[in-house]
């Protein structure tokens, strides 16, 4: 497959078993790049749910993608994706149509740019059918600076398993959010986004039905709601631990890129942590205005390594990367509040506002079959 970006005419896997990099790659003295490389569709590309295959990176769009193959759909059923992103070659304005789930497990699955470029990437319906995600967002994760511009994002959920799942990571999205669930397994869900510095500016509506969630908020878990906005949820037949209406609130964090490098076999990860040879690479521990790439006006509290496996563009060298997390305080404002709960068990507590969020406006919260005896009802905060 090469260690390079390859173009792929459009196609469908099928019955196939691609190995992983422990049972088929040549770490040492290799010539030859056995695995999968990053595919560059040109149309069509389906992977169904009999296909075992596992990606580091993976590219569903790209600037010179097929005219005549405009508003191809990308179907993934099966494999295992250590990374996704729209594109790191032009802009991705060919996929209409995303249909994830069955037997496909995703590290985190975002939608958005790949960390290199700065184009927007139109939020296009999401489906999905099944499927094991430990983070799932429906706006991209690696580049907060991405251009925005003004769409709405919707996504459609028929089984799964999700750890966090939430509206906007990084990018931001520019529009309202839609969200439709049924019988999902999930930890944490947001129904806005993760990071305050790009909050989502339109309304939050969730529908859900016959799932189980540990943690429910229907608004953002940071960042503030635009004046006039609402968030909107109804609820059937779900069991929830607890439940917050409104926004969560809390400590926010922007995650930023300092060093992305292709070209050698091993890194000093360690090194990379201190700030002593390279200012504005590292990692302080302090308040800062801006870094080397962006205004952040926060405090450098942690740090995330990423390494990719003989996914360099030389042979047999490694992908490294460093990202500073920086933390600023968000009340999570929220607006107009609406909950509506039929045949719902809450286990723990319910709040029609948030938790550490900050709510504006009159609250409404509707149960028209009463939840388990177990549930508290607690009236929303106003700060």
């Amino acid at each position: 497959m090469g260690n390079d970006r390859q173009p792929v005419s459009p196609i469908r896997f099928d019955f196939l078993c691609w190995s992983g990099i422990g049972m088929a790659q040549k770490p040492s003295n290799s010539t030859r790049m056995p695995g999968i490389g990053i595919f560059k569709p040109r149309g069509w590309f389906e992977v169904t749910n009999t296909v075992i295959a596992r990606f580091t990176e993976f590219e569903y769009d790209w600037g010179s993608k097929n005219a005549e193959t405009d508003g191809s759909p990308l179907i993934l059923l099966g494999g295992i994706y250590e990374q996704i992103v729209s594109s790191n070659d032009g802009a991705p304005t060919h996929t209409k149509y995303i249909h994830i789930g069955s037997n496909a497990w995703f590290k985190m699955f975002n939608n958005g740019i790949h960390a290199d470029k700065t184009y927007f990437t139109p939020h296009y319906p999401i489906s999905v059918t099944g499927g094991d995600y430990d983070l799932f967002y429906l706006s991209g994760m690696f580049q907060p600076n991405a251009t925005v511009s003004v769409d709405n994002a919707e996504c459609y959920i028929s089984g799964g398993r999700f750890g966090e799942l939430a509206g906007a990571r990084q990018e931001q999205i520019n529009g309202n959010v839609y969200w439709q669930i049924n019988y999902a397994d999930i930890t944490d869900f947001y129904g806005g986004g993760i990071n305050a510095a790009k909050p989502i500016t339109g309304n939050i509506t969730v529908d859900i039905k016959n799932s189980d969630v540990v943690t429910y908020c229907g608004g953002p878990k940071f960042g503030d709601m635009s004046t006039g906005k609402e968030v909107v949820t109804t609820a059937m037949g779900c069991t929830f631990g607890t439940y917050f209406g409104a926004g969560y609130g809390g400590t926010s964090f922007n995650r930023i890129r300092k060093r992305n490098y292709t070209n050698s076999q091993n890194y000093n990860f360690n090194g990379w942590a201190i700030n002593d040879t390279h200012p504005g690479y590292g990692y302080t521990r302090q308040y800062e205005s801006t870094t080397n790439t962006t205004t952040v006006n926060a405090i450098s509290t942690n740090y995330e390594y990423e390494l990719f496996a003989y996914a360099g563009f030389g042979n047999d060298n490694n992908v490294g990367r460093f990202y500073v997390n920086y933390a600023s305080l968000s009340l999570a404002t929220t607006r107009n509040v609406t909950s509506t709960l039929t045949g719902c068990t809450i286990s723990d507590n319910f709040y029609g506002g948030g938790k550490w969020a900050r709510w504006m406006a009159t609250s409404l919260q509707r149960l028209p079959t009463a939840p388990s005896p177990a549930a508290c009802l607690a009236p929303a905060t106003r700060l």
